[in-house]
């Protein structure tokens, strides 16, 4: 029960920093139009939805 709780809670730690580096490297895109930059947030993108499909 209380590993259960400990790892639910790893996952949305890992998730909500994930979600705010997304967030940052997203507006620094929008400030600098880099393409690497962009190309990284595509792939950061499916990763976070494959993650967020994993876990639910």
């Amino acid at each position: 029960m209380v590993f259960s709780a400990w790892s639910d809670a790893i996952v949305f730690i890992i998730l909500y920093s994930t979600l705010l580096y997304y967030t940052i490297l997203y507006y620094i895109a929008l400030t600098f139009r880099h393409t690497w930059l962009t190309d990284l947030i595509k792939w950061m993108d499916m990763w976070v939805v494959d993650v967020l499909r994993f876990h639910t």
